[in-house]
């Protein structure tokens, strides 16, 4: 009984592993065909069994490729002006406390402060800095992820009254 409730959890755990690796319609993809090597960049519009449909990058461009034409096909990832700004002010963030505190405690006077104090006067100024010049350097280049077209294989749980199973099929 136990192996049969393992079974039956795994078949219905694959398919949500193999539709992660789908991209969704409005991704960034590269797709290369099989005729000539053709490379094609832009957004999916939809994805079937049968057939990729996509926008160029040429506007007002349409592609249809056929399943069995795909020779690779890949998603593309960049990092958003929101991220390398965060990753600025934290840099700048590092800094300043590391100034501050690398500075150590001014000697007793009318305006002294302690190594605390001053990182935390010191972060005032370089938190934005950092997070303005994580704006300025902007997002990194576009990153491409290979995906396996899930469409190609199928598999589903069974369940009958007295037993529970896996079907599948696999497509060339």
């Amino acid at each position: 009984m136990v192996k049969h409730v393992v079974a039956f959890v795994m078949a219905l755990a694959l398919p949500a592993l193999a539709a992660a690796q789908t991209p969704e319609p409005g991704a960034r993809i590269q797709v290369v065909t099989t005729n000539n090597n053709e490379l094609f960049t832009g957004t999916l519009v939809l994805l079937d069994t049968e057939s990729l449909v996509m926008t160029t990058d040429r506007p007002g461009v349409n592609r249809t490729v056929s399943s069995s034409a795909i020779k690779y096909l890949a998603v593309g990832h960049h990092r958003s002006r929101g991220k390398t700004s965060l990753i600025g002010a934290l840099v700048g963030l590092v800094a300043g406390m590391a100034v501050g505190y690398g500075s150590g405690d001014d000697p007793p006077g009318l305006f002294s402060f302690t190594a605390g104090e001053k990182a935390v006067i010191t972060s005032i100024f370089t938190v934005p800095a950092g997070a303005l010049t994580g704006l300025l350097i902007g997002p990194s280049k576009e990153r491409w992820t290979p995906v396996t077209l899930s469409a190609r294989t199928a598999i589903a749980p069974i369940a009958t009254r007295h037993s529970v199973g896996i079907s599948g099929s696999v497509r060339w």
